[in-house]
């Protein structure tokens, strides 16, 4: 029966639905562990029909334990697993997929701590084009601004850089919020809709 719990989870590493929903799909129904002078029993037949569902609970079960070892199949629970281990702290506001970029960020950090090291650790917790990075050598200031689109990778954006970003160092994290020139496609009709606080810091379509 193990082979066969092996086989399950390995098939719903190439499926599209949910680990444990896959897992316990693929496991199999009870009868087809039944050697071959007992699958025509019809009591048995009849036995095994009832514990079927209870079956199905537990490799369901099986296949979430499985997921939830790991940061990119984890649900809530896993999640909050590993940012107690990692001592993160997860705003109730970031989504899942926000949670497991804060967490992946936090297990690819590798010392030293260069500008070329920085970049990529920003673009592991920022998708692409939605920061920008500039260090000011003359002053030793590093500014880094993020989109409207990211911002919800600014918590751990700020923590990344007070932990990696040289003591010699001011850091300067900012928002980029709408201006004039973003602004200047909306009619004011169309801009009566949102509020000022959205006009300034939402993503507007």
């Amino acid at each position: 029966m193990s082979d066969r719990l092996v086989e399950a989870y390995n098939a719903n590493e190439n499926g599209s639905s949910g680990p444990a929903e896959s897992f316990a799909a693929n496991a199999g129904v009870l009868a087809g562990y039944l050697p071959d002078f007992l699958v025509n029993i019809r009591d048995l037949g009849q036995v095994l029909q009832v514990e079927q569902p209870y079956f199905q609970q537990a490799w369901q079960a099986v296949g979430q334990a499985l997921a939830e070892q790991y940061i990119l199949g984890a649900g809530e629970w896993g999640l909050g697993r590993w940012e107690q281990l990692l001592h993160l702290e997860a705003p109730e506001s970031l989504s899942l997929d926000e949670r497991r970029q804060a967490l992946l960020l936090r297990l690819n950090e590798q010392l030293p701590f260069t500008v070329i090291r920085l970049r990529e650790l920003l673009a592991a917790a920022a998708p692409a084009g939605q920061y920008t990075m500039v260090l000011d050598e003359k002053n030793y200031v590093l500014h880094v601004y993020i989109t409207l689109a990211a911002k919800g990778c600014l918590p751990a954006l700020r923590a990344l850089l007070q932990r990696v970003a040289p003591a010699n160092l001011s850091l300067h994290l900012q928002l980029m919020f709408n201006t004039h020139g973003k602004l200047a496609k909306f009619t004011h009709q169309q801009l009566s809709q949102w509020s000022c606080w959205a006009i300034r810091e939402e993503v507007l379509d």
